[in-house]
């Protein structure tokens, strides 16, 4: 009996004598854990890149599946899918002289297709890339907009946004907001003016700032302020 436990104890300081060293050693190469922390690091950043690779490709899957407008109602001659197409966006900037807004316009490519406007609304809604907004071009859409519908009706394209559209305050930030919008649609011939829609509901007025949209808007000068 004596000997087992004699036995075990010398196990145990065994074991502890090893555990001591692995924690010197451990302590003295901080090299380890940090390596480990670097892993983890590299580990949720690619977990982020996934989320927003699957977001973006949820986000154009569902565009595709949408009512679209022809380009013969636009004015715009049908493309096929691989010929690309030059549009404008209009973007916004601050004038800190003027402490205003201003209507910025911007040249994209875009893939060609057979609906143009639903496409460059759509390439609006996702607002300036990296080298535009080192400038003070900047967009004033809420995230997670989206165009649920374009269709044209005469002159007049009718723009259908989800609930997302209408948040936030100030009658400039709103008024801008809506001329980005009107800007670019009315760039293709045959779009004269520009029908707001909320969850496919036509609306007198806009927000909580009660701007009307009762009639379709259209272009109010070369270059607007808001």
């Amino acid at each position: 009996m004596a000997r087992s436990r004699a036995g075990c104890g010398v196990w145990l300081l065994l074991w502890i004598i090893i555990f001591l060293i692995i924690l010197i050693i451990i302590l003295q190469n901080p090299a380890i854990l940090n390596k480990k922390n670097l892993n983890k690091m590299k580990s949720y950043i690619s977990r982020l890149q996934v989320t927003r690779t699957n977001e973006q490709a949820t986000r154009k899957k569902e565009n595709v599946s949408k009512v679209r407008v022809p380009a013969r109602e636009t004015g715009k001659k049908v493309r096929p899918a691989s010929a690309p197409l030059t549009v404008d966006l209009f973007f916004t900037r601050y004038v800190e002289s003027l402490d205003k807004l201003k209507l910025v316009k911007v040249t994209r490519t875009i893939p060609g297709s057979d609906s143009p406007l639903f496409d460059t609304i759509n390439q609006l809604l996702l607002g300036p890339d990296t080298r535009e907004e080192k400038t003070g071009i900047t967009s004033l859409f809420p995230a997670r907009v989206r165009l649920l519908n374009a269709e044209m009706k005469g002159p007049v394209a009718y723009l259908d946004f989800s609930q997302e559209f209408e948040s936030g305050v100030g009658v400039s930030m709103l008024q801008a907001r809506l001329y980005q919008i009107v800007y670019t649609a009315t760039q293709f011939p045959n779009v004269k003016g520009v029908k707001i829609l909320i969850n496919h509901r036509e609306k007198s007025f806009f927000s909580s700032e009660n701007i009307s949209i009762r009639s379709p808007l259209k272009r109010i000068g070369a270059e607007p302020v808001f």
